[in-house]
This record gives structure tokens, sequence and C-alpha cells, in this order.
């Protein structure tokens, strides 16, 4: 293994939640080149560190954000294949985190009634165009609350766009490592 160099927009609580008060910076990635007898080698992408998977003995699946096409193509769009386990575990973080933060919670207050729209921290809002591709999900709020059975995901999300890797708010980023590293030893692994 080697190493691979919320809506808002009205200057409310959100905004400042989603990009005053955190560093958006995308996962660190890690190349792990999986290997089968008689078959080519595929290279995974992975948000845990050698170590972290050395430890585990191997890479739970979950743990594979997902493969590149070329190792030599970078990281774009066209060579990128998202793995749905990642991305589910994406959304369901997104759906266990949000509503339990009191910072959501003071936004979810602020509005009232709507929704509260999880954009990737790669979201350009001076284009609503490229705004819109960067949305992750969204939850109903309901007299100043964050409905907690209401996220609803965006499956249109791509993990990796023109613009880079998915920047996860960094309680989405943490819940994520944290879940992948709490997996338990006997878990399925890629080795």
């Amino acid at each position: 293994m080697s190493h691979i160099v919320p809506q808002g927009g009205d200057g409310g609580p959100l905004d400042r939640i989603a990009h005053d008060t955190w560093e958006r910076r995308p996962f660190r990635l890690y190349l792990f080149v999986h290997t089968k007898r008689d078959e080519p080698p595929e290279y995974c992408l992975t948000v845990l560190s050698p170590a972290e998977a050395h430890r585990a003995g191997g890479l739970h699946p979950q743990a594979v954000a997902g493969k590149l096409l070329d190792v030599h193509g970078g990281l774009v769009p066209s060579n990128f294949v998202a793995h749905g386990l990642f991305v589910d575990l994406l959304h369901a973080t997104h759906k266990r985190v949000i509503p339990a933060n009191a910072g959501f919670a003071a936004e979810a207050r602020r509005m009232g009634y709507g929704w509260l729209h999880l954009h990737d921290g790669r979201a350009n809002y001076s284009n609503p165009e490229v705004a819109k591709d960067d949305l992750i999900g969204a939850f109903v709020i309901r007299d100043g609350a964050i409905v907690r059975d209401s996220y609803v995901e965006c499956r249109s999300h791509a993990l990796v766009s023109e613009y880079g890797m998915c920047i996860p708010h960094p309680l989405i980023s943490e819940a994520i490592l944290d879940t992948l590293r709490s997996l338990s030893p006997g878990a399925p692994l890629i080795r």
C-alpha cells in the first residue's frame, strides 16, 4: 500500500457551520492493491491508513471508498468507481450524526420548517448548477427540529467529481473513521 497524494446561503448559522468553522479537506486516501490469483490487480482506495489496515489484518469491504480503473489515470470521475458499501456508510453516518449535533439542531430551530440540505464541502455556492451536484442528502425540519427518520439520500452525489474527492463535514468524517476502526476483527476482510 502507498499513499495517494448544508445548504445555507442566507448568512445564517448553517453557513457558519458549513463554511467558517471547519477546514474543507477531503478524506485522506490510500491505495490498496488487491491481487487475486490469475486476475489483474484491483486498485482500491481506502480512508484507513496502512497501519490501521495492518492492525485489522486487512480491509473490511466498507473501508473501500472505490476503485481506480487505471492506476495511472488519476482521481477523476471517469477513472473512479464508487463502492456501494462505503456510500451506504456515508449516508447512514449522516442519518445518525446530524440530528444529534447541537449546531445543526440550532439551525433547525432558526429555520422552523423546510429542508436542511447537506452539501459536500467542495460545493461551489457561487454556481448553483455545481452546488446541486454536491448535495449529499437532506432532512425535513418541522417545528424547529430535525425530523430524525426523514433523511433522504441523494444517490446522484458523486464521491469523486471534477472538483476532487468528497469533503464531508468533519463530524461525518470522524464518525466514518471511528466506525471503520471499530469493525470486528472477524468481519470479512480484503487482504
